[in-house]
Formats: C-alpha cells, structure tokens, sequence
C-alpha cells in the first residue's frame, strides 16, 4: 500500500482552527439586524407599524390569520373531555383533569384547577399558566403551588402539558421532525401558540369562566408563551411574563430550543415590539436578579423599550409594571404574591392597595400531587394516549406528505410545475438530466419557469444572495505529489468568513485550459488527498477545488452537528438559513475556479457527497453558470419517510421551501446540463465522466 509523506495537518490552511466562525458570524449579523429594528415615536406611527407586525408574527408562526382572528366556534370542535378529577375540597380546591384537540389528532393533556365552591351562574377570572422547559410539564411542583393558591383565590387556572413534554412527551421536541416543519411554513412555536389559542377558547367555553376576565403567566419558555399568546390574541386581558423578557441580542451568546426559532423574527421585531403589541392591555415583567439566562440588564433595556409604547396610550404607562427579586430563574413566593395583587387589580377590579394587601399567600402547605394523580390519560384519568395521536413525524408527515416514491408526481402552484422522477433512490447510471427527470407531460418546462423560481428559492427561502464582490483568495502553499500538485488556498465567500481549500491539479497538463469541479463533503476537505476518487478526476484531466464550507473542518465549532444547532435556529430566525450561506460557499468556489487561467470557466461543475449532496444540487439548480452536478447520496425528497420519520439533518433545513420545491423540481432546474446521482462508492466511476463531457 503507498505510503504518503505527508500527514493530515500538513493539509491544514488556516495557521489556527476558526472554531468561532460560525458564533461570530451570526453575532455580527443579528445584533447589527435588530439594532435597526424601527420604534415609534408617536401613536399613530405604531398603530400602523403594530397591524405590520402582529400579521408577520402570526405569519411567522406558520399560523393563518384568518383562523387567529376567528371566533372560536370556526375554529373546529375540541372534542374536550373531563378524563377525572381530584376532589381537594378540604383545601379549598379540585381539580378536573382534560383532554381537548387543538386540531385533528393533535392531543392535549391539561389540569384545571377550581375553587372549592363555585355557586351556579358564578363567572370567574381565569388563568392559563403555560410552563417551561420542565420535563414535568403540569405535574412541575412551582406550577401545581402556583396554580393551587390562584384557585383558592377565586380564579379558574388551565394548566397544559406543553409538546414533548410530561404526558406529552410521546410526541417529541428536540428531534429531526421539530426542524423539518420549517420546510412547510409550519414551526413548533407556532404550534405551542396555536395550543395556547385553543386552550382560550377552552376556558372561553365554561359556564364559570368570565371570558372578558382572562390572564397568562408563565416563567422561562412559559414566559415566551405568555409573551406569543397575549400578542396575537386580544382576549388575554393582562399578562405576565416571569424569567423570559430581555433583547434578543442576548440570543447569539446562548443557546436556544427549536421550540424557541421563530423564522425571520429578528428580520421585523425584537422583544420589546412583541410585548408591545400586548399594549395598552396590563403586563407585568418579572426577572430573577440573578438569573444566569435571563440578564437583568438586557430585562431593564426590553423593558424602555417596551414602556415607550405604552405611553403613546392614554394611560397606557400604568398598565405596564416591572418587577425584580434577588433569586434565580424560578417563579418564587415573592414573584407569585407580586402576581396575584396584579392580577387582582386588573382581573378583578380591585383597588391597587387593596390587591398588594391581599396578596400574601397562605401559609397552608400545598401539598403537590404526585405525578401518577396528574394523568389524563392514566391512573387517576380514563384510558391512554389515543392511538391516532399525532407525534411531530406523523404531523410533518400529514403537511409534507409521503416522500416520492417510482413515477410518483405532484403538482405544484403558480410558477412552478408538475414534476416526476423515476426511480427515486435507485442508482442513476446514465448522464443528462433528460434521462434521470422529467417534467410532467403537458406541463411547462424548466426552461420557461426556472428563472421565477430559482429567483423565489433565492430570495423567498435563502432571504438572498450576499453581494457578489470579487473574488478574495490567499494561497498558503503548495505540495508536489507523484500524480498531482496541491495547492493550499483560503477564499472569502463573504465578509468574515473564509473557506479553506485544497487544489488538485495535474502535474503534467496540456496548454489549454481544464475542466474544474467543487468537491464538498461533510466529512471535510482533510481527508481528500488519500481519497482514491479525488485521484481518479484528476487522472482524468480535472482540478478539483475541495473546501471546508463555513462551520466545517478548519472552522468547525465544538460538539458537531447538534454543537452547530445555534447556528442553525440563528440562521432561521435572520432569514439567512445556514444551508443557504453554504451554497453560497459552493458558489463561491466556482466563482474562484473560473478566474484562474488554467480553469475553464465554461466547464465548471459541483460535486457532493453525502448531506453535502443538498448543498451541489442547489448550487447547480440556482445558477446556471455551473456546468454539471454529481450529487451523491442525495435523498429522493425533503418529505417525510413512511410512518413520519425525518432522516434530515437540522442545518439541511430552510423554512418554507416545500411551499417552492421538492428534490425532483431542484433537479429539473439543472436541466439540459447533466447530473450524476448514485452512491457514494461510485463516485471514482461516475464523476469523471462528468466532468470529461
């Protein structure tokens, strides 16, 4: 076996790993968004830009307005069901325990809480008291006090297990699905939110509530619920954010939840636009002073900014509070007592004084049910979980549909067409596009339709090229080989982010200029130079330009993919997806191959392998000056697999792009030019046969 006299770190081009590329990066970006962000200066100003941004928000939920603002009864049956209940009279309390669809198949698990003693014809004040990230969900120990103390105060409290959490956890939360619903226009915080929606509607509905007398308090993500809920819907009558508010700069030096990514929010709103969309109905803001995830600070600034807006309202500034204690991130005694007086004075009308003299909680132990009593669908409930339950796979699968399978087609919308792929998966031996896809029969052709839409995906899905300024490249050094020389290069794809490279050329080639390829792989440009395929293109007479493309290899961060995971939700929320920025490094080192004068620039193709596949099937379907693609373990489709399991990885994803394109129409766009598909331990037989055309 031949023995190179070079090792792997030879090969590196950076004279230090980048690993904050990607943090960097996206920390320029987001806060530099958001600083930008407009506030008004006068009612009038914001009662235009409020109806702007209250209808991208629900937008960006993936929710549609029409159902948002439709009375409840048009929104479908619940189909709720009181599964059992816990008699606690002696406390001065019970509790039903509910189930209720927020839509077909879509289950949710809830507790309400009661006084005692409701006489008939009573109309109570109510509370929904969303949670946070406690796997717990309704059973957390925090929420049943909480929840008791507000029944014994004369309040109906709705409790509901948030989506993978407590009973809910069946149906999942971090996971491949939660990020695949982007691809539909569907997001997990719009989902969350439309459960919260459905749950008003679900207090709404009971002879005892008052549905005019409706209040949210949640802490953490509950906060963010809290926060969503009273925004988009009016019948929340004050609010009550604990643990939750500061400037979403604060977001690029932490990390996140899927269930946090809220596509394009950073592009039009900040906190403190969202809040004050709750104006002038009465919020107050709580923070723990020393709440390690929830800056004080960044509350305080949120806060200003968020005042301003009040007072453009007639007496707008009081109905807006703001309240510290010296704890951590929790909703403690001291917060839930500031709680009830706000939710006395404005809930129940009560005089300021008198609701903080009233506030003190009992000193009688609420002794927390255990976990087993708290089941709908369980010992203290009737049944199980429905058999027919949606997880978040089988929902995606439901908006997604099945993946195409031999001769399958779809039909598209406007701009677009019906296309159709034989053999989906199946190994594709021959070149040209006409061989592999086709358009359906009678339909228009890429030819006619592929400018719109390659404009649409650019711009719609990928929020837009960078500026495409000359290339910058900086060569390192180069190695001399028995077959070929390597060249070791960094170019700039954009401001701030250099993709280290690796050059194969020939070491003996003729006066006339070569055919060129961009190798990618997730695996990295490290291992190229003892890649036997990489040998087998040069040997037939190409260069082959292997790159790390942003976050991967020399710039590649900590823990891998899922270490990659803030970069991704970032990316979404900035509607510049991660996947997008790297095509557009892809693209980029087509555009530096076709300045060297030994490369022509008419026969410069991309090849992929693996998840990098994705990344040279975009690049050659939205730019025509690519001569060909060898896209190698490509998926047959972005849709759902059967019984709805999702085999995607996260930083593949971009929002909305099913509502453009599937796999089959990316690869009609590459049509006439020719496109490999196979796997990947073909790729020494099939690639250069693609670029040698």
């Amino acid at each position: 076996m031949a023995r190179f006299l070079h090792r792997p770190e030879d090969f590196r081009v950076l004279h230090a790993p980048y690993s904050a590329l990607l943090e960097e990066y996206y920390g320029r970006t987001g806060p530099n968004t958001l600083r930008a962000l407009p506030y008004p200066q006068t009612l009038e100003e914001w009662t235009h830009q409020r109806e702007v941004l209250r209808r991208r928000l629900i937008a960006a939920l993936g929710l549609e307005q029409e159902l948002v603002d439709a009375p409840a009864d048009a929104r479908g049956d619940l189909h709720a069901r009181t599964t059992g209940t816990i008699d606690r009279s002696r406390d001065g309390y019970r509790v039903e325990l509910i189930e209720f669809q927020s839509q077909p198949r879509f289950h949710v698990s809830a507790a309400m809480y009661l006084p005692a003693d409701v006489p008939a014809g009573t109309r109570l004040p109510a509370v929904f008291s969303p949670h946070g990230h406690w796997r717990t969900g309704k059973h957390t120990r925090h929420i049943q006090i909480r929840s008791v103390n507000l029944a014994r105060r004369g309040y109906a409290v709705l409790v509901v297990d948030t989506i993978g959490h407590a009973e809910r956890t069946f149906m999942g939360h971090r996971e491949p699905a939660a990020h695949a619903l982007f691809y539909t226009g569907a997001s997990l915080p719009g989902l969350q939110v439309w459960d919260n929606v459905r749950a008003l509607d679900y207090l709404a509905s009971r002879p005892e509530v008052d549905s005019a007398r409706i209040g949210v308090t949640g802490a953490s993500g509950g906060g963010n619920h809290t926060m969503y809920l009273a925004a988009i819907d009016a019948r929340v009558a004050a609010a009550i954010p604990v643990c939750s508010v500061e400037m979403l700069e604060v977001y690029f030096r932490k990390s996140q939840c899927v269930c946090e990514t809220v596509p394009d929010l950073l592009t039009f709103a900040d906190k403190p636009h969202l809040l004050g969309l709750i104006a002038p109905r009465p919020l107050l803001i709580m923070n723990g002073m020393r709440d390690p995830g929830f800056n004080t600070l960044s509350a305080r600034r949120a806060f200003d900014h968020t005042h301003r807006i009040y007072q453009l309202y007639d007496g707008g500034a009081e109905r807006l509070a703001r309240y510290e204690t010296n704890v951590e991130h929790s909703y403690d005694r001291a917060m839930r007592e500031r709680a009830y007086a706000w939710l006395d004075r404005w809930l129940k009308r009560l005089d300021p004084d008198e609701a903080a003299a009233r506030s003190r909680e009992a000193d009688t132990w609420v002794e927390a049910e255990e976990d087993d009593t708290l089941r709908v669908w369980g010992p203290y409930g009737a049944g199980s979980v429905p058999e027919d339950a949606h997880t978040l796979g089988r929902y995606y699968a439901a908006l997604a549909g099945a993946g195409m399978g031999a001769g399958e087609g779809e039909a598209r919308g406007e701009g677009e067409w019906a296309s159709g792929r034989e053999g989906a998966g199946a190994k594709v031996q021959e070149l040209g596009i006409t061989d592999i896809w086709r358009p359906a029969a009678g339909s228009a052709g890429p030819r006619s339709l592929g400018p719109t839409l390659r404009r649409r995906i650019v711009d719609e899905a990928f929020g837009g090229w960078p500026e495409r300024t000359p290339v910058r490249a900086e060569p390192v050094e180069t190695i001399e080989r028995s077959d070929c020389a390597i060249e070791l290069l960094a170019y700039w794809s954009e401001d701030g982010v250099p993709v280290p490279a690796l050059l194969f050329r020939p070491r003996s080639s003729p006066a006339k200029r070569l055919p060129a390829v961009v190798y990618t792989s997730p695996a990295g440009k490290g291992r190229t130079p003892e890649l036997r395929s990489i040998h087998e293109v040069v040997r037939a007479g190409a260069i082959v330009l292997a790159i790390d493309y942003r976050g991967q290899g020399e710039t590649a961060g900590s823990g891998g993919t899922e270490g990659e995971l803030p970069a991704v939700e970032r990316g979404i929320m900035l509607h510049r997806p991660l996947f997008g920025g790297r095509v557009w490094d892809v693209l980029r080192g087509v555009d530096y191959l076709a300045t060297r004068p030994d490369v022509d620039p008419a026969a410069v193709s991309v090849w992929g392998e693996g998840g990098a596949a994705l990344l040279a099937l975009h690049a050659a379907a939205l730019d025509e000056r690519v001569a060909g693609a060898a896209c190698l373990g490509l998926p047959a489709s972005y849709r759902a697999r059967a019984g709805g399991s999702v085999n995607l990885e996260p930083w593949v994803v971009v929002p909305n792009l099913l509502a453009l394109a599937d796999v089959p129409d990316l690869a009609a766009l590459v049509a006439p030019r020719p496109l490999v598909t196979g796997t990947t331990a073909e790729a020494a037989e099939m690639v250069p046969r693609l670029v040698s055309r």
